[in-house]
């Protein structure tokens, strides 16, 4: 039996959750209200729990004020308030929070740099990557940087980095 108990999250109404616990791998994209995203860290915590695992390590992206492009103050404040729900949630539910900050999952899962890439070349490039670390899944764009969060906070938790 795997003993493997995490949750990668990927923040914003476009970002979603990916899990390993013991040996079940899924995903979903975020769910669309508050009480829905309770629910399925409930659900995530019983899974562990029932297969005789610890609670799961949850890694949240880190996430600052500013997301790539320009955004009304509203957007801003419903991201904010979104973000430090799932903290709140999280520390709620007594799960073990690391904040990942997107540079630093990018580099150990070896994704390189943006570089001259569009946005749409850098997703796919990440979600291209996901899909090769999770082969069985089906990848979105929606999940896929929380599978690579995820994987990043398992390289991390084995003390070991992808060149």
């Amino acid at each position: 039996m795997n003993t493997i108990s995490a949750v990668g999250i990927d923040v914003g109404k476009s970002g979603g959750f990916a899990w390993k616990i013991g040996d079940v791998v899924g995903c979903q994209k975020m769910p669309p209200t508050d009480s829905e995203i309770l629910i399925l860290l409930r659900e995530l915590e019983d899974v562990a729990l029932d297969s005789g695992l610890p609670k799961p390590e949850v890694f949240l992206e880190k996430v600052g004020g500013f997301v790539g492009t320009p955004q009304t103050g509203h957007s801003m404040f419903n991201f904010g308030r979104g973000y430090g729900f799932l903290i709140g949630a999280i520390m709620a539910f007594r799960l073990r929070l690391s904040l990942v900050r997107p540079q630093q999952w990018q580099k150990d899962i070896g994704a390189g740099t943006k570089g001259e890439r569009t946005t749409t070349q850098w997703k796919n490039h990440l979600r291209d990557i996901a899909c090769r670390l999770y082969p069985n899944q089906k990848i979105t764009l929606s999940v896929s940087d929380a599978f690579l969060i995820l994987e990043s906070g398992l390289l991390r938790t084995e003390g070991k980095e992808r060149s």
